[in-house]
């Protein structure tokens, strides 16, 4: 199962310092958007998923061309976050494009726990992934912003292996 494509970020905190942007963070859509959880733990076959995101940056390698050829847990469909905010989902289908998830394991030293990665198509920033799982990673591991992190990605085929 060497198959994996290996990414190194830096955990970052997106629920500060939001000086008033309009985009609202991933925990709050979780918890306003409950078929957003709905459908990565369908994706994932989970039984449920952490609210929020571990938020990574200075993702490298680059995500976009590492990602291309690999085959998704599944695409997000269109519309799912019309009812929260009709405008944000207007922006996010023309400005953003698709978010496509991907199955992936996070390391926190030698320790791995299982955890889905998502990528848009015309992402705001080409070196970010934010990454899910049914646990809270941060308390998990101890992770600090400011740490780095490995993610392995797989195929879809064998992720369902893990």
């Amino acid at each position: 199962m060497n198959n994996a494509i290996q990414f190194l970020g830096t955990v970052i905190d997106r629920s500060r310092g939001r000086h008033g942007l309009s985009a609202p963070s991933a925990k709050e859509l979780m918890e306003k958007v409950p078929a957003w959880r709905k459908y990565i733990c369908e994706i994932t076959g989970w039984d449920c998923v952490e609210l929020g995101t571990l938020t990574l940056k200075e993702v490298r390698p680059l995500p976009r061309s590492k990602l291309a050829d690999v085959k998704a847990l599944g695409i997000e469909p269109e519309g799912l976050f019309a009812k929260f905010n009709p405008g944000y989902a207007c922006f996010l289908k023309q400005k953003r494009g698709a978010r496509r998830y991907f199955g992936a394991r996070v390391f926190g030293g030698e320790r791995w726990r299982i955890a889905a990665v998502s990528f848009q198509d015309r992402p705001d920033k080409e070196d970010v992934l934010e990454v899910y799982s049914p646990q809270h990673l941060r308390t998990e591991f101890g992770l600090q912003t400011g740490d780095r992190v490995k993610v392995e990605v797989f195929d879809r085929a064998e992720w369902l292996k893990l």
